[in-house]
């Protein structure tokens, strides 16, 4: 997968969500968790599309944690049996698998 902005994979790849933690007080960000808070509070926690997250963590405003298709258990399955593991059912269809954990490994 090629960071193409016109690419369909690179597309879904961003699209993809992780969990992010809010480090301060966000104003009018609060429809972002689904919520009826007006405000994002410190130390709240969304999932934020990938897209999305990249300006919040880069600017200081919030951290994220390693998404559950790429933790520990899942890399010590692949070390034991690569092939028992179906990528296609962590993160989605169409090789989606490598390129999200590229973009989380940017992060």
């Amino acid at each position: 997968m090629e960071d193409d902005y016109y690419s369909i994979e690179s597309i879904l790849a961003e699209n993809q969500k992780i969990q992010c933690n809010f480090k301060i007080d966000i104003p009018d960000m609060g429809h972002l968790d689904g919520g009826n808070e007006r405000d994002m509070k410190a130390l709240s926690k969304a999932q934020i599309p990938m897209w999305m997250a990249y300006i919040l963590i880069y600017s200081n405003y919030a951290d994220f944690t390693i998404p559950p298709p790429f933790s520990a258990r899942v890399r010590n399955a692949l070390n034991a049996e690569a092939r028992s593991v179906r990528l296609s059912s962590l993160v989605g269809q169409g090789g989606l698998w490598y390129g999200f954990g590229r973009m989380i490994m940017r992060l």
